[in-house]
């Protein structure tokens, strides 16, 4: 296997937006452009690690080369769990520079990348597995700081992006439930089967809303973080169409802009 196609499949293009979620904690602590710096790589290494294991396990599930590159190779799996290795030890060795939060944060993404793609491989466990996989990317909100100074916004950013994160995965699973299904993996929507998804995605949201008032206290800042919940998460799963993908890339902008705009909120009220 070439090495250009080792590291594609650590798919950069699926992910690499996700890699400036440390610049949130600006919102809520008082993080230096370095440590902003390095938390955005220890976040690109995480995700490549993630990415990169998910190729090596979904190889023979997968029917798109371009989703992964690793289809209908039956080997050169080593190398690309090399580069996957030593992407979770930069993400792990970069947190450390940054301090004890961005290291707790890091190894707790890196866990959930593991347990997600291999050994239990959660992603065959419904809800289980749609859960973890937003437990990859949500602590990477707190890779780029070294404390976390006001726990509210903190919070709210925090539930905000796990809802999100996990409406978007029942619309990826509703967009794979073929392929999982011929592979024997049982995600939550090959369970609940995806005449369920819509009603699933509403409760998420409709919980995610309540929780952030519920449990960040009502303020300005949650106020618009539950409606960017509302507005951003909820849209793609009141429309007729059942084209999964398409949702999934609708959602994934109108989340983009909700968390932007929670952002820009906790900026502008601190």
């Amino acid at each position: 296997m070439p090495w250009m196609t080792a590291l594609r499949s650590l798919r950069v293009h699926q992910w690499w937006y996700f890699a400036t979620l440390p610049l949130g904690a600006l919102a809520f602590a008082v993080p230096t452009w370095g440590d902003v710096f390095l938390g955005v790589c220890c976040a690109s290494a995480c995700l490549a690690a993630a990415f990169g294991l998910n190729a090596i396990t979904d190889r023979a599930g997968d029917r798109c080369a371009w989703k992964n590159p690793l289809v209908g190779r039956g080997e050169g799996a080593g190398r690309v769990l090399g580069l996957t290795a030593g992407c979770g030890a930069v993400a792990l060795l970069t947190a450390s520079w940054v301090g004890p939060t961005a290291l707790l944060a890091a190894g707790l993404s890196v866990l959930a990348g593991l347990v997600y793609s291999v050994g239990p491989r959660w992603k065959a466990r419904p809800g289980i597995g749609t859960l973890c996989n937003g437990v990859i990317f949500t602590p990477l909100l707190f890779v780029g700081t070294s404390a976390v100074v006001d726990t509210e916004v903190a919070l709210a950013l925090t539930i905000a992006l796990m809802t999100l994160v996990t409406q978007n995965q029942l619309l990826h699973e509703a967009a794979d439930m073929d392929e999982d299904h011929r592979s024997g993996t049982r995600t939550t929507v090959v369970v609940i089967g995806a005449g369920h998804v819509k009603r699933v995605g509403l409760a998420l949201g409709a919980v995610g809303a309540a929780t952030t008032l519920g449990f960040a206290g009502l303020s300005p800042l949650t106020f618009t973080a539950s409606i960017g919940m509302m507005c951003g998460g909820i849209l793609p799963f009141i429309v007729q169409s059942t084209e999964w993908s398409r949702l999934r890339r609708q959602h994934r902008w109108l989340a983009a802009a909700g968390g932007g705009t929670m952002f820009f909120a906790a900026l502008l009220l601190q």
